[in-house]
């Protein structure tokens, strides 16, 4: 049934004209956050730690719900992706970096770029992929496969390959190998297998791939986001490369690197908070703040 939806869904957003597609994309968000109490409020919590306001503050509830939207414009753009062509993509994004990219291809041991649920990840890695960068991106699969199929397949119209993320490990190291750029979302709660970070003054576990890549490979590993402006256009930030001074104990290293990644992400959250979108809880309940 979800597999049908969305093809109707992105048949439709193809054929509406850009604008309609949006205020359709926010009248459905506005109907979601009336009708999903659960995510609705987990994206209140959320955005309240980073606020660092009391959940029942206007101005958190306010911003909660424009991710909500933020996210359905977000979503819009994707069925839209397979008629987004060269000349289009490269007038509505703007990339401030592209030096630090460079430089980390230069080593030739890959790069590892990482993002957030911020803005617009997918524009952004098939601007890579249009400029000619080898872009290989890791996704969690969908079920069914014809659902994953579509999905994922639509981002490979633009030239990025699609890694999914259980069956991940051979490829990955192969992309790094082949001097490619790795892309990998990380702020996705993980209690059992992640690493303790420090993540708005609170504590969350988050996934320790992405450091451990860089520290066993020795590729580079930047970050960076791609935002919405107000007339729909997306500005993409990349930052220089981020390391740490050895240790000599793998699992500090790791837990080092990991913190400094979630620094250069909350730097970004704090500028574009209500285009931040994760609709399940970041933090635990009794999440400590950091002394």
């Amino acid at each position: 049934m979800t597999y049908w939806v969305l093809r109707v869904v992105r048949k439709i957003a193809q054929w509406l004209p850009l604008r309609v597609c949006y205020a359709l994309a926010v009248l459905i968000s506005d109907v979601a956050w009336a009708i999903l109490p659960v995510q609705r409020e987990n994206a209140i919590d959320n955005m309240a730690r980073v606020l660092g306001r009391n959940r029942d503050d206007p101005e958190v509830r306010r911003k909660a719900r424009s991710s909500f939207r933020n996210y359905g414009l977000y979503l819009a753009d994707f069925f839209r992706l397979p008629k987004i062509g060269v000349e289009e993509l490269e007038a509505r994004v703007r990339f401030n970096g592209w030096e630090h990219l460079d430089r980390a291809l230069a080593a030739g041991k890959g790069v590892i770029f990482i993002s957030a649920h911020v803005g617009n990840w997918d524009l952004g890695a098939a601007l890579f992929a249009r400029k000619g960068y080898p872009v290989s991106v890791v996704a969690e699969s969908f079920h069914p496969k014809k659902l994953n199929d579509l999905v994922q397949g639509t981002r490979a119209l633009h030239g990025m390959k699609v890694i999914p993320l259980e069956t991940s490990a051979r490829k990955v190291l192969g992309a790094l190998r082949n001097n490619e750029i790795l892309g990998l979302l990380i702020d996705r709660p993980s209690p059992e297998a992640g690493v303790l970070v420090r993540f708005f003054d609170g504590m969350t576990e988050v996934p320790a791939g992405a450091a451990l890549l860089a520290l066993k490979t020795g590729a580079k590993l930047i970050s960076g986001v791609i935002v919405r402006n107000r007339d729909h256009t997306y500005s993409g930030f990349l930052t220089s490369h981020l390391e740490v001074e050895p240790t000599g104990d793998l699992a500090t290293d790791i837990r080092l690197l990991t913190q400094r990644i979630m620094d250069s992400i909350e730097f970004f959250i704090r500028q574009y908070p209500e285009q931040w979108f994760i609709f399940r809880p970041m933090w635990p309940k009794d999440a400590p703040a950091n002394p």
